[in-house]
């Protein structure tokens, strides 16, 4: 082979290495391009990453100093409620004091009322009874539904319950 025509060889051998090399340039260059515009996208992500992790921090902050604040609005309701316990305690042991005294009065007088009871049957014949039933026992105006008859007994129980109501007045008067 002579000289000249290894060197048209050699020519294009070159030129063949020159478009494979401009093809992998080519290539390499929509590469760059795609990366280039992946970096933009990753920096406007990092961008939006970094303003909610702000806003998260001030988020937790808000929290952190509501949740102190409804701490010690808590604490104060608990020692309110405390107190208000304590209060409703005292009330109920001086009801329960004051109840006792009152059953107390109230046993004291219907030992009295049935000792006065038993006084005034002791001094008094016992009644009759009657051998009719009741409705025909009744002497009373059917239709106006007034008694005719005596109520001497009924008297005497209406004064003993009115005394009787009188005496738990005073009882309670005396507890205030």
């Amino acid at each position: 082979m002579n000289l000249p025509d290894v060197s048209v060889v050699l020519d294009i051998v070159i030129a063949v290495l020159l478009v494979v090399m401009i093809y992998y340039a080519v290539m390499l260059n929509r590469s760059l391009s795609t990366l280039k515009k992946s970096k933009e996208e990753l920096q406007s992500l990092l961008g939006g990453f970094e303003e909610s992790t702000v806003k998260a921090e001030m988020a937790i902050n808000r929290i952190k100093v509501e949740a102190t604040d409804n701490s010690v609005s808590v604490k104060e309701l608990i020692r309110e409620a405390d107190r208000l316990r304590e209060d409703l305690q005292f009330l109920v042991d001086r009801g329960e004091g004051v109840a006792d005294k009152l059953e107390g009065g109230i046993t004291r007088n219907r030992k009295g009322a049935v000792a006065e009871t038993t006084a005034a049957q002791d001094r008094k014949p016992a009644p009759l009874r009657a051998s009719k039933p009741l409705a025909s026992s009744y002497s009373g105006d059917a239709e106006t539904g007034q008694d005719s008859g005596e109520s001497g007994g009924e008297d005497a129980g209406k004064k003993l319950k009115s005394r009787s109501k009188s005496d738990l007045l005073k009882a309670l008067q005396g507890m205030r």
